[in-house]
């Protein structure tokens, strides 16, 4: 499959559009409707001091807050899907930092830290913790 994404194409450029229709059943999460639509759930959290979303690309080395502490990956609610393809991510809210996230007050969404562990939101999630999960150099040790 990647080798036949045109990388200096636009995502959605005539070769590459049809190749929404080609994504892995994984990222539907089991879902027809998403997959039937080229759709996935799975989104990197994008803003200022995160993994993804600043300007100069992050080292291994920068996560201070320690890989397994550090979200790469989380789950948003089919509403809010895109496509696999899409360079569109999930963008911080602190005025509604739940509200596009699968489960309720940050209860039952899934997320994978940046060392490769996956992990569900099985209590509340307070918004100070989401935020300590989201950024790659706050020292907050956190409990989750």
């Amino acid at each position: 499959m990647y080798d036949q994404f045109r990388l200096n194409e636009p995502w959605d450029s005539a070769h590459n559009k049809p190749l929404v229709e080609k994504m892995p059943k994984v990222f539907a999460a089991g879902d027809e409707t998403l997959q039937s639509s080229g759709k996935t759930i799975f989104l990197a959290p994008t803003g200022g001091g995160m993994v993804f979303g600043g300007r100069v690309p992050v080292r291994l080395r920068d996560i201070r807050d320690g890989t397994s502490n550090t979200m790469m990956v989380l789950t948003v609610k089919p509403k809010f899907a895109v496509e696999w393809t899409k360079p569109e991510d999930w963008e911080f809210d602190e005025n509604k930092p739940f509200e596009q996230l699968t489960g309720t007050n940050g209860m039952g969404f899934q997320f994978v830290c940046c060392d490769g562990a996956a992990h569900r939101s099985d209590k509340p999630m307070t918004v100070d913790v989401l935020k300590a999960l989201l950024t790659i150099d706050g020292r907050e040790i956190v409990e989750f």
